[in-house]
């Protein structure tokens, strides 16, 4: 019975269909609250709220003429209106106070400095806007008068009387006289200080006579010669003597160039032949044969015949004179004045030597015999020999040596040898060694 119960009720509850109220208590109704709470629609005949432009729901801020949200409290007249009250107009009022929105015809500025002036505030009286009343500018003339007459002539001089007008001559100066004009000098320079003179057109600083000769005839042909002489005749004309003077009177002789008053023999030797040798010795002979000059004697006469102190004084000749005191020159030393070596050698198996003698006196010796030796003294070669031999001549034996039992001959005397020359003169005989230590030649 519990469970019938139970059951009906849940049926009951489960099948209720009473629909909800709106915001205005209509059962099903269609109002609700709109953003500003309030139950627009339905049956309230209300329309939702909607923001201003201070994005309020429902407020009541709007925008101005301007544009601006809740700016009538805000307000600034004219903020947006143009020059026109247009709001956001475009119109603008240019620097001449005209309001309008063409800019193509906006004001300007004037040369004075005036928007929209007519330059009248600052044209001078010659019509030259900033002008400072200049000659010849705008209206003036060269006075500075407006629409005057005076005209500048070519010297500068300014006025309205053209019977006084000046005019610039061909030398630049101006003036209102003609008769000062300048002209043309000969060199065709206008105001030139050229000058026609004998010699043509010259300079004002020119005498003038440059074509004068040296006699003063203009274009004339004489001429000063090498000697200072003026005429026109060459064939006076100094010459240069041999001294290379002009007009000069050296003259050539056998001995050269001589002055004038030279007799032109002073080159002759005492034979009297130009630039000869010859001399005159002490004893007054001329001639060219310096050996046959007299000498002073013993008693000191030039050419005199005492000659006992005249000889040889050589301790070593073989004509030594004790009593001689001044050496004449004949003395006769074998000693120094003879002299040997070896001219060539040819060595072989043999050893061909050419020996040389040498006859430096002033007498003729005999050559009587050669002998070799070698530096141990041993004789390896002797010839008797008798061959004349005169002042300053020479002779030569060829001495032939054959081969040693050992070694060759060369090798034999290679150490250095001895040549001696055995010689006589006036019955006497003499003998010279000469050692030779390997050399050839030497005499």
């Amino acid at each position: 019975m519990k469970k019938l119960i139970l059951l009906s009720i849940l049926l009951i509850v489960g099948c209720d269909t009473t629909e909800p109220e709106d915001c205005a208590g209509v059962v099903g109704g269609s109002a609700g609250l709109d953003s500003c709470a309030v139950c627009v629609g339905g049956t309230t005949n209300l329309t939702a709220c909607v923001q201003d432009c201070a994005e309020v729901w429902g407020g009541t801020a709007v925008e101005d003429d301007c544009g601006v949200c809740n700016g009538i409290a805000d307000y600034v007249a004219g903020s947006c209106y143009d020059c026109a009250d247009t709001p956001n107009g475009d119109a603008v009022v240019d620097n001449c106070g005209v309001c309008d929105t063409d800019a193509t015809n906006d004001c300007a500025m004037d040369e004075c400095g005036f928007w929209g002036g007519d330059n009248s505030t600052c044209t001078d009286d010659c019509d030259i806007v900033n002008g400072d009343n200049s000659p010849n500018t705008g209206i003036c003339d060269c006075a500075s008068t407006p629409n005057g007459d005076a005209v500048l002539d070519e010297c500068g001089v300014c006025d309205s009387d053209a019977t006084n007008d000046g005019a610039t001559d061909n030398c630049s100066v101006c003036d209102n006289d003609a008769t000062n004009d300048c002209v043309q000098d000969c060199a065709d320079i206008w105001g030139g200080t050229s000058w026609v003179s004998d010699c043509g057109c010259v300079s004002a600083t020119n005498s003038g006579d440059d074509c004068d000769d040296c006699a003063g005839t203009p274009n004339g042909d004489a001429v000063e010669d090498m000697c200072g002489t003026c005429d026109n005749d060459s064939s006076n004309d100094c010459v240069q003597d041999c001294a290379n003077v002009w007009g000069g009177t050296s003259w050539i002789s056998d001995c050269g160039c001589v002055s004038a008053d030279n007799s032109g023999d002073e080159c002759d030797d005492c034979a009297g032949a130009p630039n000869g040798n010859a001399v005159i010795d002490n004893c007054g002979t001329c001639d060219n044969n310096s050996s046959n000059n007299c000498i002073q004697d013993c008693a000191g006469d030039w050419g005199g015949t005492d000659t006992t102190c005249y000889g040889c004084t050589d301790l070593d000749a073989i004509n030594y004179n004790s009593i001689a005191t001044i050496d004449d020159g004949s003395c006769i030393n074998f000693n120094t004045q003879i002299a040997g070596c070896i001219s060539s050698l040819n060595a072989g198996n043999n050893v061909t030597l050419q020996a040389k003698a040498v006859n430096n006196s002033s007498v003729t010796i005999t050559i009587s015999g050669i002998m070799l030796l070698n530096n141990e003294n041993q004789v390896i070669f002797i010839q008797g020999l008798n061959t004349a031999l005169q002042p300053n001549y020479y002779v030569t034996y060829n001495m032939i040596l054959a081969s040693p039992s050992s070694g060759n001959a060369y090798e034999y005397i290679s150490g250095g040898y001895k040549i001696l020359w055995q010689f006589d003169y006036d019955g006497n005989t003499y003998q010279n060694t000469y050692e030779i230590n390997g050399s050839i030649g030497g005499c």
